[in-house]
């Protein structure tokens, strides 16, 4: 059974009988052979790592479950890299890595984005988001990796039932252009775009000044993944970032979750 018969769905049969004596696979052919018993395909290397951003380095592993006569064949942002354990990188960077072992025979190649942030940049402050939705942490939202459009890759953090309010550390008081704040809906799954997001500025992480308002006007009732960065011209001196996004409000009464409390999920914030 291939994939793609599973995903177009249908209905799998089984024929039973009380017949102990009734032989299964004695006929050449009756009994089935899997496709991966057939090929010579290798098994993808895979990467170990504390995670996908750094400060200042991070430790690389690539590993593979095939271990007889094999060599991996690695490239760092497209340059050669000859591999012979685990390794430190110390700048953002683009791994591909694959398997070749002593016939020719290469696996398929696998990629992962590992990115340098900025230490400078910290949140101190944040509400609490659900733990299954966590996005890696409390740093997630300043790590440099933007979730994609599926939120149960990992990337997105969610809060339900509440604003979602974030307070961001630039380390020092320095002139702030603009900044972005990545958002997610999926109204199937009860999240919404935040009603709107007010960002306000400090130099004291005391006092407070609302500097911009960013409405949403994108539709409340379309089905489907979307992904927003909404984005503030600030153009002012400062430290300290609070940004709160708006709860949406509870699930609308045409909804199938109707009155119960929706979710905001937020992702990469930049700040330049």
């Amino acid at each position: 059974i291939n994939h793609f018969d599973i995903m177009n769905g249908g209905e799998l049969h089984f024929e039973l009988t009380t017949n102990k004596e009734l032989p299964f696979g004695a006929k050449q052919g009756d009994f089935p052979v899997t496709s991966i018993e057939n090929t010579t395909e290798l098994p993808a290397p895979y990467f170990v790592a504390d995670n996908y951003s750094f400060e200042d380095s991070l430790l690389i592993e690539i590993k593979s479950t095939f271990h007889d006569n094999i060599d991996y064949v690695v490239t760092i942002n497209g340059s050669t890299f000859e591999y012979n354990g685990p390794f430190h990188i110390n700048a953002t960077s683009e791994i591909h890595a694959s398997i070749i072992n002593g016939s020719g025979d290469t696996s398929r190649t696998i990629n992962g984005n590992f990115r340098k942030r900025d230490k400078d940049m910290k949140i101190i402050k944040l509400s609490n988001y659900a733990n299954q939705y966590s996005g890696g942490g409390d740093q997630a939202l300043v790590d440099g990796i933007e979730g994609g459009y599926d939120y149960r890759t990992g990337f997105w953090q969610g809060v339900q039932g509440e604003d979602y309010e974030v307070t961001i550390d630039r380390g020092k008081t320095q002139f702030i252009e603009r900044l972005s704040v990545g958002c997610f809906q999926d109204i199937r799954s009860w999240i919404w775009f935040p009603k709107e997001i007010k960002v306000y500025t400090s130099t004291d992480n005391k006092e407070f000044k609302l500097q911009e308002t960013i409405e949403n006007n994108f539709s409340n009732n379309e089905y489907g993944n979307f992904k927003r960065a909404f984005q503030a011209q600030l153009g002012v001196q400062a430290r300290y970032i609070k940004i709160s996004a708006v709860y949406p409000g509870n699930c609308p009464d045409w909804h199938l979750g109707a009155g119960g409390k929706s979710w905001i999920f937020m992702d990469e914030i930049s700040i330049n």
